[in-house]
């Protein structure tokens, strides 16, 4: 009964807090981006981070949390920016941000408008995602909230059955 308490109070919540929850995404995504992103070397959760990253970026088809140009003072560019030799190109973003193929490549910022990158940033994907899935969103919250609702009930029937008489 706790359990299903505190998973109505943090839907509740969720839903009152939406922009603190979408401000919050930006700054972590960001944060990870910038710190984590790409420093793999003997490092297990910047590996998950990457991968994480990357895998959002293709599935939710956006690039960086607010688009393109949030990859320019990571250290993952600044890496890349650091190898390539006599301010030749070098890796802008992560081939994740690429519609196809190899499309990252340039010697600065800003990224201008490319019809082989993906330009809206992930937050916005994000949140673009929540308002035109909301009602599925609800929907399958209310169905999982009936589920554990019926559970409750048949278990205290079940007790009432057996003769706990405490319930």
């Amino acid at each position: 009964m706790l359990i299903f308490i505190l998973e109505i109070a943090g839907g509740i919540y969720a839903a009152v807090k939406k922009d603190d929850v979408l401000k919050s995404l930006k700054t972590n995504f960001q944060r990870l981006m910038t710190t984590s992103y790409g420093q793999t070397e003997n490092n297990k959760a910047n590996e998950g981070y990457t991968n994480s990253i990357d895998w959002f970026q293709e599935n939710v088809k956006c690039c960086g949390s607010t688009g393109p140009n949030s990859w320019k003072n990571t250290t993952w560019t600044n890496t890349n920016r650091d190898k390539a030799v006599n301010g030749s190109d070098y890796q802008l973003f992560p081939k994740s941000c690429c519609k196809s193929g190899d499309c990252n490549m340039g010697n600065g910022f800003p990224v201008t408008s490319n019809d082989n990158i993906f330009m809206d940033g992930c937050v916005t994907e994000s949140e673009q995602f929540l308002n035109d899935h909301m009602k599925e969103l609800v929907g399958v919250g209310v169905g999982i909230a009936f589920i554990q609702i019926i559970g409750i009930v048949f278990a205290i029937l079940l007790c009432k059955k057996i003769g706990v008489e405490s319930v």
